[in-house]
């Protein structure tokens, strides 16, 4: 099938730290589970993903996977360590890749920027309108 998600991965990304990728496969994805245990970061790693496809400066999709910039748009799970100390780097990402032949792979990390020239990207940005906290639709 195509335009399915086959998987994505989170790493050091909110609630989720150095994690495997969630593989989707074609199939419907359920999620459910105590307050805190990780639903919401699922919601906020397809917004930011597609949110940084529309910001024209590289800086405002950088902030997101970086602890030193003090701003509340920070996404870096509260428990990661900077390799190598001090360098403000946390291996900290979002990558979700298509079931497409071939697959596209979209990430999005402190170096990983160029999904604002994606012009595939930002077109999917615009049916986030059927992404929202709720429910999910892919």
């Amino acid at each position: 099938m195509k335009n399915r998600i086959k998987s994505i991965q989170l790493s050091n990304f909110k609630f989720f730290q150095e994690e495997p990728p969630i593989v989707l496969d074609g199939n419907n994805l359920l999620l459910y589970g105590e307050n805190g245990s990780g639903k919401s970061s699922i919601y906020w790693a397809f917004y930011t993903l597609f949110e940084s496809s529309l910001k024209s400066d590289d800086d405002e999709i950088r902030k997101y996977f970086c602890k030193t910039i003090k701003l509340k748009d920070n996404l870096v799970n509260i428990h990661t360590m900077e390799v190598p100390p001090g360098s403000d780097n946390y291996n900290s990402f979002i990558e979700l890749i298509t079931s497409d032949e071939p697959e596209k792979k979209y990430r999005v990390s402190k170096t990983d920027v160029e999904i604002n020239k994606s012009a595939e990207a930002k077109t999917i940005n615009y049916a986030s309108d059927f992404i929202n906290y709720r429910m999910l639709l892919t």
